[in-house]
């Protein structure tokens, strides 16, 4: 067998992946090219190699490094993936969905169930439309900052390479706004900040849809999206200024308005065991909730020598 070195994942070699994953299946967000790569950073890079036209991806994180599933291979079993484990000697998969997870897993890994990475799903017409009593209160936030800032002038338009400065400069207010309410100043911040100025920058590069809202000139909110499947697409990134009273919800809608024509469902990845976005993930009424887990090769088969998997 031909060892096949880990590569840093780059905006170059997302093409060549992207011809080979057309057909993943798999609808937890961290299932998406373009988020991987945002998310690609100094303490937490994205590796990949590619065996037999099978892409798989490494994330080497300074506390464990951790492999995903195989994008597209449509035979997942606990023996292939314990081959890729022990070929790589990365022990752990994270964010595998519970699909995969046949009845023979327990042989070779111990499973724990990822609750704060668990993925919200909703129709993408129920956000678009936010018909019904349910949704009263996000209809009455849209109407009070329509009428608030409608005579200022409310545009939204999608983001350009032209226009993801402003999104930088957005960003970093809503830092500060974030820091000046309470919020800690660490390394998760630090970390989505990098990953958002990622995906800022590639934002005409990849496949990522996005939208900004300008209140009198001025972009005071932004989302960015991408596809996951067929039928379901990933808000990754929303970020809107606090101040600006019911701006998350139109800025919420109108990212759901603009997809709602091609894709069945949008989803709104975690709540990180944070209990306020929690509540404000389940205040948009889930179709579902999608459970992640990860995957610890069990200790007696790290020491097996295994065979050549049929993947490579």
């Amino acid at each position: 067998m031909i060892q096949v070195m880990w590569r840093p994942l780059s905006l170059g070699d997302i093409p060549t992946i992207q011809r080979l994953c057309t057909n993943n299946s798999y609808r937890l967000s961290d299932y998406s090219l373009p988020s991987l790569l945002a998310w690609s950073l100094p303490q937490s890079q994205t590796f990949f190699r590619i065996i037999s036209d099978i892409p798989l991806f490494l994330s080497k994180r300074a506390e464990e490094d951790f492999l995903f599933l195989p994008f597209c291979h449509k035979n997942i079993t606990a023996s292939l993936l314990s081959s890729i484990a022990i070929d790589s000697g990365v022990y752990r998969f994270c964010t595998v969905p519970e699909e995969v997870i046949g009845e023979d897993f327990e042989q070779f890994f111990t499973i724990s169930e990822d609750k704060k990475n668990a993925n919200y799903i909703y129709r993408a017409e129920d956000l678009s439309l936010l018909r019904g009593n349910k949704f009263i209160a996000k209809r009455n936030h849209i109407n009070g900052f329509i009428k608030t800032y409608a005579h200022q002038g409310i545009e939204t338009a999608p983001i350009s390479a032209a226009t993801a400065a402003e999104c930088l400069l957005c960003l970093e207010e809503w830092r500060q706004e974030k820091i000046s309410n309470g919020y800690a100043e660490d390394i998760l911040l630090a970390e989505e900040c990098l990953a958002v100025q990622n995906a800022l920058q590639t934002i005409d590069s990849l496949n990522w849809h996005s939208i900004l809202v300008r209140v009198k000139e001025k972009v005071c909110g932004f989302a960015i999206g991408s596809r996951i499947t067929d039928d379901t697409f990933a808000l990754n990134f929303e970020k809107a200024l606090l101040h600006y009273r019911g701006l998350y919800q139109f800025l919420d809608r109108e990212f759901a308005r603009s997809l709602a024509s091609t894709y069945e469902y949008i989803n709104k990845e975690g709540d990180m065991g944070i209990a306020g976005l929690k509540n404000s993930k389940e205040s948009y009424h889930p179709v579902a909730i999608l459970p992640s887990y990860s995957l610890f090769l069990r200790e007696k088969w790290k020491k097996v020598q295994h065979n050549p998997s049929p993947l490579w």
